[in-house]
């Protein structure tokens, strides 16, 4: 043997002694080592799981500056504010851009400040298209060692949904309010022009506007019977004295053809509007039909110097309280209708009995002058007598 393998002999007897004598040493390490290993990965996995698990929550999670720059979000996040990846979102500054009234994001400052933390603040954002979405906020500053704040740590949730059923239902037992209010209101007067002047006078509470009137509808024209709210007194005389062929103006012409509502919320836009005299002003409008057992009586128009102001959703508020007012002008006709056959009756009557009871032709024919002038709402009334011997009145 050469002294090079004797070397390499000697080598493994001394190795194989070593293992023989810490062979339970060196399989317990053996163990540990595979123990740890498997336990390393153990908790990749859990922190690969744990992970996905928060990117995957609908609620989005974020770290930004104090300043307003996005350091991490959530794909929750930039998906419930409509950008297509992270690396878009973090160019937008918070601040200036997301924020639908920057006085929130101050509030914000302040508590984060005071107390280091926000929780369940609702706010509105901006989501990338311009929508607006109501979001509630949970956060938290996160300080350095010496009390600084370096980030803000948080949460955003969805809650857009909730907060436009809550403005539904608050919307709808407001109109309730107002259209029982409104009928109690309606319904304390039967003299028409008193009904028309309250249907004016309450129309506001139902919708809100800047001006309004009340057409009346006779023979396909429509009459202006109320105005409220248009600018000068000479307008208004004007607005008083109009009349339109219905089928002239094409809102009234829709309107009476469907027998539906309608909302124009930018007069600018609508091919149904026509501009007359004095009306540049009007950058929103809503109308509805005065309907009395099917049969189309008038219309109820509003006008707003707000573009986008009226909406279906107000058109359809409007239609509820025509529905109202058209029950009240029905009754105030039916109540003017007997009430003048009452009159009539009781000047007929009265108009007999002169007849038989007058003394006198002279007298009698001018107290039947004066009941016939009365009877016909006439302002001055006279009897002539024809002279047959003379041939002559």
């Amino acid at each position: 043997f050469r002294l090079t393998d004797l070397i390499y002999i000697l080598v493994l007897v001394i190795v194989a002694a070593l293992i023989s004598e810490q062979k339970e040493f060196i399989q317990n390490l053996y163990k540990q080592l595979i123990k740890q290993q498997s336990e390393e990965s153990r908790l990749i996995d859990s922190r690969d799981g744990y992970r996905n698990l928060v990117y995957r929550i609908p609620v989005g999670l974020y770290r930004t500056t104090p300043d307003g720059k996005i350091l991490e979000a959530s794909s929750a996040l930039v998906d419930m504010l409509g950008y297509p990846d992270f690396d878009t979102l973090s160019f937008i500054n918070i601040a200036e851009e997301l924020y639908v009234d920057p006085q929130d994001r101050e509030n914000e400052e302040v508590l984060l400040s005071q107390d280091g933390l926000v929780r369940d603040y609702e706010l509105r954002l901006y989501k990338r298209n311009n929508d607006i979405i109501w979001v509630r906020d949970n956060v938290r500053a996160i300080q350095d060692d010496s009390g600084e704040i370096v980030c803000y740590e948080g949460s955003l949730e969805d809650i857009t949904e909730r907060k436009e059923m809550e403005a539904a239902e608050r919307e709808q037992r407001l109109l309730a309010e107002a259209l029982r209010d409104t009928a109690a209101a309606l319904s304390g007067t039967l003299e028409f022009d008193e009904v028309l002047d309250r249907i004016l006078l309450n129309m506001e509470h139902v919708v809100p506007h800047d001006a309004a009137n009340i057409m009346l509808v006779e023979k396909g024209m429509a009459r202006i019977a109320r105005t409220k709210g248009y600018i000068s007194d000479w307008e208004e005389d004007v607005r008083q004295a109009s009349r339109f062929l219905i089928e002239d103006i094409p809102t009234l012409a829709r309107m009476y053809d469907t027998g539906k509502p309608l909302a124009i919320a930018d007069t600018n836009k609508s091919d149904l509007w026509v501009n007359l005299p004095h009306s540049d002003w009007m950058q929103s409008y809503a109308g509805a039909p005065i309907k009395v057992k099917g049969k189309m009586i008038g219309f109820l128009n509003l006008n707003s110097a707000t573009k986008g102001f009226f909406t279906e959703s107000k058109a359809q508020w409007l239609q509820a309280f025509a529905d109202q007012a058209g029950l009240a002008i029905e009754n105030a006709r039916m109540y003017g209708e007997i009430h003048e056959h009452a009159r009539q009756t009781t000047l007929i009557n009265s108009i007999t009995q002169t007849t038989i009871m007058a003394p006198d032709i002279e007298g009698m024919i001018q107290v039947l002058a004066d009941l016939l002038g009365e009877l016909l709402s006439s302002d001055g009334a006279y009897i002539t007598l024809w002279d047959d011997k003379l041939n002559r009145a």
